[in-house]
């Protein structure tokens, strides 16, 4: 596979320091362990894991990862690459450090795709990477490829509920694209309305004042917020606001940025922002003309 720096075959072996006491085994469950700093994308990871019957583990850091990883056997690790404190690279480093050449698959998750980042990826001694935001069919992929078939249920796509009635309680918010937005949570419409309603608690907790203080002379703060931001708003459809978040993550890695068109891209983002936000909160609180499904039992 393009980007591995394990083959299949390097696989935790069964009763290996981080394979665990033979995950494929009938009855134990994978042992999964999330990296990841922004909620959204949090939430989307665990469903989704959840939808494959594998319950992960979740840090927000680097240094967590690694601390986790000196104390547990793990199956697999999924880490974001860019993160507030000790990145991803570094806690990769760290880790491969640790076990002195132990087996543990350790996935790189980045919004970058370039051969550079791939790169410091395969350097930082991640055994494969994959772009987020991190859909279904390619976590089908990664949890087939890493761990043993047996100890891993496919990744959900059945139908679960008729989608009319969130379609046409979303049809006024005209950023969202529906059915982008729908199958990146694997087609559930309850699932993808809570995820939609997690953005706008997450907005409303502090996302909007975070933007405010943004400082457009800290390219670096400006681009990280912007790449946490995009993964999940493309999961979630919101095409156009993911890509205005990449234009303007892209102008700070440029040479000659401008800090006062900087911060005028950011004030006009932080106010399309601000409206979609409104006009998804009034969406998902206003009556459906149908009623909503009972949730599964």
């Amino acid at each position: 596979m393009d980007g591995n720096t394990d083959s299949q075959d390097s696989r935790p072996d069964e009763g290996s320091r981080n394979g665990g006491p033979g995950f494929g085994t009938r009855g134990v469950d994978p042992r999964v362990l999330v990296v990841e700093d922004h909620p959204i994308s949090i939430d989307i990871l665990v469903h989704l894991l959840r939808t494959a019957g594998i319950t992960p583990v979740v840090v927000d850091n680097g240094a967590d990862a690694v601390a986790l990883v000196a104390l547990q056997s793990w199956d697999l690790v999924l880490m974001d690459v860019q993160m507030p404190g000790m990145n991803g690279l570094e806690a990769t480093r760290r880790i491969r450090a640790l076990l002195q050449g132990a087996r543990l698959p350790i996935v790189a998750l980045t919004a970058t795709e370039s051969d550079d980042q791939h790169a410091a990826c395969r350097d930082a001694g991640f055994s494969d990477f994959v772009a987020k935001p991190v859909g279904p069919s390619e976590l089908r992929r990664l949890l087939a490829h890493w761990l043993d078939a047996d100890a891993v249920l496919a990744v959900a796509t059945r139908p679960e509920d008729p989608s009319d009635w969130l379609r046409r309680r979303l049809a006024p918010v005209a950023q969202v694209d529906f059915d982008l937005g729908l199958a990146g949570v694997g087609g559930m419409p309850q699932v993808f309305q809570r995820m939609l309603e997690r953005f706008v608690e997450v907005h409303q907790a502090g996302g909007s004042r975070c933007m405010d203080s943004l400082d457009p002379s800290d390219l670096a703060a400006v681009a990280h917020w912007m790449h946490a931001f995009r993964g999940p708003a493309t999961l979630l459809g919101m095409t156009v606001l993911a890509g205005q978040a990449e234009r303007i993550e892209r102008s700070t890695r440029g040479r000659t940025t401008n800090p006062a068109a900087l911060a005028s891209a950011l004030a006009s983002y932080k106010a399309d922002l601000d409206g979609f936000v409104a006009a998804l909160r009034a969406a998902l609180a206003a009556s459906p003309d149908t009623p909503r499904p009972p949730p599964r039992t």
